[in-house]
């Protein structure tokens, strides 16, 4: 019964971790920012655990059948999580509405969201800590080894199905079942453990080994004779429990170091934090099965802890000075995969192997010491409480050390000495620990010698910026020189600026957030028109005095921009790592008004939080936060999210949403769209020209760029002279569709949710494939347009700037004399082939109609292609261009029919099939979009499958034809 026992423990562990992750996405919601909300869980689960070790110690030892107890608990666990979703909603809904009508000060802000944090999952916490109790007591009881056996196996058999809880959770669960699917599977396993222990309670309750049959230890008069240690019996329990608290103190020190390290190894995405935590339970796993040989010793247990203690302080020290060729491994590991679905999970298993060598030593000596305090304890007290107590005390040091080193070891020591500083305090212990056994001199000055050959190189290694913050796990090099680099590790983040030969970059964990040219020789150069066109295009759009907020500093020059605008009355600046405000200080005086201006308000502060703590309407948001593959970014982009903050907008007000189409897909954008249709009636997607980037205009209204008032403000002017580029760079000419046009398409799609993160999940593998976004390919450079029929009267001033953008570059003299000289020959060299190419490549740019007409080259194909010689494919193929750019509607269903009666699939391309459906829809024939859609459409899979959705929605829908 005991082996079932250890495997229904395993998956005791798994449900646990379960619990853990899904509770850290949802605390991160609410303080906004994927640290904290990490931090927070790890304090509450832990000590909740902590808490409820040292009731249930208490409580367990005068119950007669543990396992009946734990039956309970399982079943009370699984009732919270089937309802932890509508308990989440409503507290967080009510502390908002509160607030809003309360007006809580900052003072008060945050204090009550951890109170609300605590009282949702801290119960939770407190019953699954009570379970370990439960169990080692039930269990040592039948097995009667005073648990030398069967703490180990406990603790190990815990922690492995809490290793592999956390990944399951993290690559399956919640991609395929969101977070309240993930929490009904963790309640459904808690129900059936339940019943699984009350079957093993009674089971129990008939054997001759029956808990309340077999004490834990033996009875006073059969007591073996105790080590000779220094303290009194009372004393030593309680110098045990110090070391239970200690021990765990420095353990999560550790943890919050390395978490930090491997995200600038691993890159921060939430994968690889849950790698991270995966790698550091295995190793405790480990460490917890070897103790049972050190138990092996008895009294003489006590002894080998002090040296564990010394080991794990110096493995530690070990992940400080192999941190360099560890960095080089992930940047070679780049350089030989390939961008594959297969490579992508090989890179997650090296992730996976890299962080557990990293943390490996470290954690499997610490696995080691609560079996071996337990164990100790027990001999000593011959009281059960001490399974709980050794148990809860040693959880309370974990959260101590976490709150510590996040908070105020990381910012005030940086990266390295708060390692350090986790390390220093093990191999002391292990020294207190010698302290209170009788003395021997060899074993202190072994350990004095091996101490100090292992702390003496701390003073001398220094992280090297250019490895550490290099980012490797994104842009692989061969070079890291050339750089100039400041790192500051801050509360959430590090963040390190780079300065080159020609550009300065900031970073976060490594990844570029920003980056500038030092110099006004290259004034474009980075992310410059990117984020001049997050403050153009808003002002472009105001016609009137507004308040605007920014939501992510960056560089700052958005800022910088936004505030050349006289208009501008009031500008929030919302930014949540204080380390970015000050480095980014190296791109002055390019960033200066975000510095100096008096309308700017600095708010170090998550966005979400500011929004409702500040309770003030804006006219314009401007979102600029971090790539969505960042833990915790993607909830800037989800459906919540939008709904979060759309009280804060203006009736008229203007969201602004930066988003990158490299390193991503369509499928994830689209996820984002549908979130923002979902909420704004109008969202429209702008290119931002040169760059990869789109700007996502949302709001309830139609918005229309104007470039009047760029004119007028010689703040504004100067900023576009510097930069060397002319108003209309940012104008209406970047339009490239409208929601309307896209909800077809949308309709296939789910929101990207919060509880339900499709970005979160995806945007990994999109930026490690180092896919793009194809969604609009088929949407721009046609001969017809889609948004011709979705957008109305909005599409149709889009097309006249375009067409007078265009007009002047789109015949281009050399080549059209080359063409000249070409159509003459055409009926005796019969190249047609050749002809045709490159007249398309001289018409392509979409001229407008009197351009057309008046084009000599254009004349010279026409005589051509009508000569009884010609190719019909290549007669039908330019009347249906022909027709199209001279608007000629009727002489245009007449081509489209004879091409039909005429040509096969393999005759036309893309562009004329695309052209013949759109205009037979136009035409109001859906008879005739029909017969196109059935001969070249339907089996053709040239067509995208996004393209494909907006036909397929065309062809059933009867509301367009």
């Amino acid at each position: 019964m005991i082996r079932i026992v250890y495997l229904l423990f395993i998956f005791s562990g798994f449900i646990g971790l379960i619990y853990e992750a899904v509770w850290s996405r949802y605390l991160k919601l609410f303080l906004g920012h994927s640290s904290y909300g990490q931090l927070l869980t790890l304090t509450i689960y832990m000590g909740g655990l902590g808490l409820g070790a040292m009731l249930g110690g208490r409580l367990v030892k005068r119950l007669r059948n543990p396992f009946l107890a734990y039956a309970a608990i399982e079943f009370l666990v699984g009732l919270a999580g089937f309802f932890y979703h509508e308990i989440y909603l409503f507290s967080t809904g009510l502390f908002y509405t509160l607030n809003q009508s309360l007006s809580l000060s900052a003072v008060f802000y945050n204090p009550v969201k951890i109170l609300i944090s605590v009282a949702g999952i801290g119960p939770v916490c407190i019953l699954l800590g009570m379970t370990f109790p439960c169990l080692a007591i039930g269990v040592m009881r039948i097995a009667g080894d005073q648990g030398r056996k069967t703490l180990p196996r406990l603790y190990f058999t815990n922690s492995l199905g809490a290793a592999a809880g956390i990944l399951f959770t993290s690559y399956y669960l919640i991609p395929n079942l969101g977070t309240v699917g993930t929490l009904t599977v963790a309640a459904t396993g808690n129900t059936l453990l339940a019943l699984c222990f009350y079957g093993v309670s009674r089971y129990a309750a008939k054997t001759d080994f029956a808990p309340n049959k077999a004490p834990v230890v033996k009875p006073p008069e059969a007591r073996q004779p105790s080590p000779a240690y220094r303290l009194s019996p009372n004393r030593m329990l309680l110098f045990l429990l110090f070391v239970c608290f200690t021990t765990g103190f420095a353990s999560f020190i550790y943890e919050i170091g390395w978490i930090r390290l491997l995200g600038l190894m691993l890159g921060s995405s939430t994968h690889a934090f849950d790698i991270m935590v995966s790698a550091f339970i295995l190793g405790l796993a480990a460490g917890g099965l070897f103790a049972q040989k050190i138990l092996r010793r008895g009294a003489n247990a006590l002894p080998a802890l002090g040296w564990v203690q010394i080991a794990m302080g110096i493995s530690a020290l070990g992940s400080i000075y192999l941190y360099k060729p560890f960095f080089l491994a992930v940047n070679s590991s780049h350089l030989v995969l390939q961008r594959t679905d297969s490579a992508y999970a090989l890179q997650g298993l090296f992730n996976y192997m890299l962080s557990l060598f990293l943390m490996f030593p470290a954690c499997f000596f610490a696995g080691i010491t609560l079996p071996v305090l337990t164990y100790v304890a027990l001999r000593i007290s011959r009281d059960e409480k001490f399974t709980g107590s050794i148990y809860g005390w040693n959880t309370l040091g974990a959260i101590s050390g976490a709150v510590l080193a996040g908070l105020v070891l990381m910012p005030l020591f940086q990266l390295k000495f708060t390692i350090a500083a986790g390390a220093f305090i093990d191999i002391a212990l292990g020294f207190a620990v010698f302290s209170v056994l009788p003395k021997n001199g060899s074993r202190h000055r072994t350990a004095s010698l091996v101490t100090a050959i292992a702390v003496i190189p701390v003073f001398l290694v220094q992280f090297n910026p250019g490895i550490v913050a290099g980012g490797f796990f994104r842009t692989p090099k061969t070079d890291i020189s050339g750089e100039n680099i400041l790192v500051r590790d801050g509360r959430t983040a590090t963040i390190s600026f780079h300065s080159y030969s020609d550009m300065n970059v900031i970073k976060t964990n490594g990844k570029a957030d920003a980056s500038l040219s030092n110099s006004y020789e290259n004034p474009t150069l980075g992310d410059a028109i990117t984020q001049a066109a997050l403050a153009i295009v808003p002002i472009s759009v105001m016609n009137k005095n507004y308040d605007a907020a920014i939501i992510g500093m960056g560089s700052g020059m958005t800022a910088h921009h936004l505030l050349g605008d006289d208009r501008l009355r009031k500008l929030d600046l919302i930014e949540i790592e204080k380390e970015m405000v000050r480095l980014a200080k190296g791109f002055l005086p390019f960033n200066q008004r975000a510095y100096e201006d008096p309308r700017v308000n600095l708010i170090i502060e998550d966005a979400k939080t500011f929004f409702h703590r500040g309770n003030h309407i804006y006219d314009v948001i401007i979102s600029e936060p971090s790539n969505p593959w960042v833990s915790g970014v993607s909830g800037l982009f989800t459906e919540e999210f939008y709904r979060h903050i759309k009280p804060f907008l203006a009736e008229d007000g203007l969201l602004v949403q930066w988003m990158h189409l490299y390193e991503f897909n369509s499928d994830l954008l689209l996820n984002i769209l549908k979130a923002m249709d979902n909420i704004f009636s109008r969202v429209e997607i702008y290119q931002v020209a040169g760059t990869e980037d789109i700007l996502i205009l949302a709001g309830d209204r139609y918005f229309a760029l104007h470039e009047e008032p760029l004119f007028d403000q010689p703040r504004v002017k100067g900023d576009l002279d510097l930069l060397q580029l002319e108003p209309d760079f940012f104008g209406e000419k970047n339009f490239i569709v409208s929601n309307r046009t896209l909800k077809p398409i949308l309709r296939h799609y789910q929101p990207n949710s919060d509880f339900f993160p499709l970005v979160d999940n995806g945007a990994e593998k999109a930026f490690f494939l180092g896919s793009d976004v194809d969604l609009f390919d088929f949407l721009s450079g046609s001969l017809a347009y889609y948004q011709e029929i979705f957008e109305e009267k909005e599409f149709h001033p889009f097309l006249g700037v375009k067409g007078s953008i265009e007009r002047s570059c789109w015949e281009d003299p050399v080549e059209a004399s080359i063409l000249r000289h070409i159509l003459p020959m055409a009926e005796s060299t019969y190249n047609w082939e050749q002809t045709e190419q490159k007249f398309v490549q001289l018409a392509s740019p979409c001229p407008t109609r009197e351009r057309w007409d008046t084009s000599r080259v254009v004349s010279l194909y026409r005589e051509m292609v009508f000569q009884p010689s010609t190719p019909p494919e290549y007669r039908l193929r330019f009347q249906l261009l022909d027709n199209i750019y001279r608007k000629n509607r009727e002489a245009i269903t007449a081509v489209i029919e004879e091409i039909l009666e005429e040509l096969h699939v393999s005759d036309l391309s893309l562009q004329y099939i695309r052209a013949m459906a759109i205009k037979s829809i136009l035409a109001e024939r859906p008879d005739l979009y029909e017969r196109v859609f059935a001969k070249f459409i339907a089996g053709n899979d040239v067509f995208s499958k996004y393209e494909k959705m907006l036909l397929e929605d065309l062809r059933n829908s009867g509301a367009v034809l």
